[in-house]
């Protein structure tokens, strides 16, 4: 991998659901305690199969087989390779069966992603969290259209504060993203010291039924050309479908609970 590429990786979990006991026995002891704590055997599943997925790209760029990766945590929670002699940055999210991450060389990522869903009092939940600024454009969207609007919204926020490594501590209202659609950098304007950082936020297709927005630190084009293809992944005995997209190139600068209810599931970033 090149310092500038922005790497993609998704995968349908239900589709990779015959892989789960596999996919077990490649998570640390940690993580399969984490999974022990979700209610419900889907979400557990949905998980394991999530952080075995990240283990497994991970494992592509490492060189070294993904049961043995090993990951640290910043104070804010944001899990980084360690080591990382190859300066990787990454980051995954998944919302109902749909999982996806984010790799990039020398320069922070966060990723989010949405199922796109009836949110009750889109405006109230708004008023909640986000900026005036972009309260006021939730409020003018025209009300069919309100609710992907919301997610497009909360998507390339929840990127933005994952790729910083903000984590809890970020106040939401101390940003601006644009709402609608744009092939520039959705990032309107922080109130957060950037520490002379320059940060850009895209939306990333991802198939009918879900939005999804990446983040990355450094300068970038105003408008990226995307390509993908699919690839079989091997999760241990068993392999799994997943596809990667190549956004483009940015020029660097430098070589998770959700916070509201998603229908009794919690997405999960990490």
């Amino acid at each position: 991998m090149l310092t500038g590429d922005i790497h993609v990786w998704q995968i349908n979990l239900n589709d990779a659901s015959h892989a789960f006991t596999m996919s077990e026995t490649l998570l640390s002891e940690e993580e399969r305690k984490r999974a022990q704590q979700f209610i419900f055997s889907v979400h557990r599943t949905r998980f394991v199969l999530a952080r075995a997925f990240l283990r497994v790209v991970l494992s592509r760029y490492v060189g070294v087989p993904a049961a043995t990766i090993s990951f640290g945590y910043t104070a804010a929670g944001k899990p980084y390779l360690a080591p990382n002699t190859l300066d990787l940055r990454f980051n995954l999210s998944h919302a109902d069966c749909r999982a996806v991450c984010a790799v990039t060389h020398g320069c922070e990522v966060g990723i989010d992603i949405e199922r796109l869903r009836v949110v009750p009092d889109a405006c109230s939940v708004a008023a909640r969290f986000i900026s005036r600024r972009e309260c006021d454009a939730l409020e003018a969207t025209a009300e069919a259209a309100r609710d992907e609007s919301f997610l497009t919204c909360w998507t390339r926020k929840e990127a933005y504060v994952k790729g910083r490594g903000l984590g809890l501590m970020c106040a939401l209202d101390g940003f601006d993203v644009s709402l609608s659609r744009t092939t520039g950098n959705a990032l309107l304007a922080t109130r957060i010291e950037e520490k002379d950082e320059r940060w850009w936020v895209h939306d990333v297709a991802v198939g009918p039924g879900f939005v999804c927005s990446l983040a990355v630190q450094g300068h970038t084009l105003a408008a990226l050309p995307t390509y993908g293809r699919s690839m079989r992944l091997d999760c241990a005995s068993a392999s799994i479908c997943a596809r990667v997209q190549s956004i483009g190139k940015y020029s660097p600068r430098t070589a998770g609970s959700a916070r509201f209810e998603n229908n009794g599931e919690c997405a999960c970033s990490d």
